[in-house]
């Protein structure tokens, strides 16, 4: 997860400068390699509010309706 937001802050950074593709700790990465580790942190990123949200829930017990 990690090295998946250094190469998504890395590309942007180089996007910036107008280019289209990095060498990034020995890999070349490119808009499809950019757009997978974004995708990746953007999945991390919603499964983070969605756990934060269900915690932040009042606990129901079936025992609540059945008892």
């Amino acid at each position: 997860m990690l090295y998946s937001r250094r190469v998504v802050e890395a590309f942007a950074e180089a996007q910036a400068r107008g280019l289209g593709a990095i060498s990034f700790e020995g890999k070349m990465i490119d808009i499809m390699s950019y757009r997978q580790a974004k995708d990746l942190v953007n999945f991390v990123e919603i499964i983070a509010e969605k756990e934060k949200k269900r915690q932040l829930a009042p606990a129901i017990s079936l025992s609540q309706f059945f008892a």
